[in-house]
């Protein structure tokens, strides 16, 4: 498919960035604000295209090895690739972007989480592990990085 260097522009809401080829926005997943990249076109649709990182030409300062080895393959995070820090702020833009697109300007916006690991507390399992990303296959799993200790408790009890 189209293969084509860009810069990452924004983060958008579910984690991917955005960028314009010839006037068409294109989402990048796993990319950050400020890479510039090599990217292939996976799928064109009419307003915009979705894209693939084939190379990372210049990274971002921000960007982290993930700690998660299912990361990527799990449907479950998109930006673990991004330091906690970052991570915080890209969220905060993208909830005041929200806003602003409802006509609703605020002055700051402030995230508020808890750890960047052992947090989450609700799953939706099927057969034993979570959607692929954007697939209907089941990766499995024993262990999550950011899973409560009673989740993992179970999900080392099922496996």
């Amino acid at each position: 498919m189209e293969s084509a260097t860009i810069t990452a522009e924004k983060i958008v809401s579910g984690g991917n960035c955005i960028s314009k080829i010839e006037g068409k926005t294109v989402f990048v997943p796993y990319a950050i604000p400020g890479e510039r990249l090599r990217i292939h076109i996976e799928k064109e649709m009419r307003d915009y295209s979705l894209a693939c990182i084939d190379e990372i030409l210049e990274g971002s300062e921000h960007r982290v090895s993930p700690v998660c080895p299912l990361y990527q393959k799990c449907g479950g995070c998109n930006m673990q690739h991004i330091d906690s820090a970052f991570q915080k702020e890209l969220r905060a833009c993208t909830l005041k972007d929200a806003f602003l697109r409802e006509g609703i300007e605020l002055e700051s916006v402030k995230v508020v989480g808890a750890d960047d690991f052992g947090y989450r507390a609700r799953f939706q399992l099927h057969n034993g592990g979570l959607m692929a990303k954007q697939s209907n296959d089941i990766v499995p799993l024993d262990f999550c990085p950011c899973a409560v200790p009673e989740i993992n408790a179970y999900l080392q009890q099922t496996s």
